[in-house]
């Protein structure tokens, strides 16, 4: 697949979720939402910039799977920058996980325990023929982020 393609693969695969909006993003490219939550934004077949709490970032820098935002390092945005043939499918990923958001999910009758079997790392599975970054280490299914850490 030409680089080109890379970011029409993911607008194709993200603007097909239910509740998702493709829009035109203010610092250029496109951004896509779920009702007034801006799920992340690609600058082109370059560059996607994503929203998570910091918990989340956190583990996702540490997985080797993002890396800290371009220009806010200190928030909980990261950034990923598309460079190989495997990089559309690691943004996609991403993108489901920021749209799922399955470290929000409480088990019933709890206001603090995680659902068992719900958190980024029950998400952010392998696919079959794709390989993670060196050395990515799993995420911690139970993180349960801040409510000062949502992002919204």
């Amino acid at each position: 697949m030409r680089r080109s393609s890379w970011s029409e693969e993911i607008e194709r695969e993200v603007a097909s979720w239910p509740g998702v909006s493709v829009e035109p993003h203010r610092f250029g490219g496109i951004e896509f939402r779920v009702g007034r939550r801006e799920l992340g934004h690609l600058h082109g077949s370059r560059l996607a910039d994503l929203p998570f709490p910091i918990r989340v970032r956190d583990e996702l820098i540490a997985a080797g799977r993002a890396e800290r935002h371009h220009i806010q390092p200190d928030t909980g945005w990261i950034s990923y920058y598309l460079r190989d043939e495997g990089a559309p499918f690691a943004v996609i990923e991403l993108f489901r996980l920021n749209y799922e958001r399955p470290w929000l999910k409480e088990a019933p009758g709890s206001s603090t325990a995680p659902t068992p079997g719900v958190g980024p790392r029950a998400v952010m599975k392998e696919a079959p023929g794709r390989s993670t970054a060196p050395g990515a280490r799993g995420f911690d299914e139970g993180a349960s982020p801040r409510s000062s850490e949502t992002g919204e």
